[in-house]
């Protein structure tokens, strides 16, 4: 039985298990801080005062950004070696990490980023409907990868401290959206898998 898709809320929900992991290493952070002997107070100006919730909501926002990378580092290499098994998990937690950081961070980042979720909510439910992949489903799953990559990639592109961090490349011998990052200087190519595992030329950001 094909499953329902989940919409935004329920995946916003979902991801308050990174919240409540932060939540408690903000709580241990403190627990060692009482312990230790009082430090002379920062200036105003090398400690700007912000805002609790403030510096709360953006911690949160970099923990979403942070584990949606991650998962889709997950994806890539998984799809490069032609290993379905938990595809699916992977794309479930970039939609997961991707609706965290969409609710934390502000227009237009929050847009990009509610794409990148819904995008790869589409692949979860893709890739558990196709137990035993075909061709077809499997060049529907590449695909859907390169309907995650794209807007993900406009948001790196945008942020010069994660774009410091990865790799862009693209692949010339498929049709659809074609680019993807990774953390290594070498291309290991998600669209063709093994059949041409390092194809793959250095891209442009733009």
């Amino acid at each position: 039985m094909k499953r329902k898709p989940l919409n935004r809320c329920v995946l916003a929900c979902l991801g308050a298990s990174l919240l409540a992991g932060l939540a408690c290493a903000k709580t241990e952070t403190k627990t060692s801080a009482k312990a230790e002997p009082a430090k002379p107070a920062a200036s105003a100006e090398s400690a700007p005062a912000t805002p609790d919730g403030e510096t709360s909501s953006k911690s949160l926002a970099q923990v979403g950004v942070q584990r949606a990378l991650e998962s889709y580092e997950r994806l890539r290499e998984a799809l490069a070696k032609d290993d379905h098994k938990r595809i699916d998990r992977f794309a479930y937690g970039i939609a997961v990490s991707a609706a965290v950081a969409a609710r934390r961070l502000g227009a237009p980042l929050s847009d990009g980023w509610t794409k990148v979720a819904d995008a790869a909510t589409g692949f979860s439910e893709l890739a558990k409907t196709t137990s035993e992949l075909s061709k077809a489903d499997d060049a529907s799953l590449r695909k859907a990868f390169g309907e995650i990559s794209q807007p993900l990639v406009a948001l790196v592109a945008a942020d010069p401290a994660l774009r410091a961090k990865l790799h862009i490349f693209e692949c010339p011998g498929v049709s659809v959206y074609n680019k993807w990052i990774q953390p290594s200087s070498e291309p290991s190519n998600p669209y063709r898998g093994t059949d041409m595992p390092t194809c793959g030329a250095v891209s442009t950001w733009e």
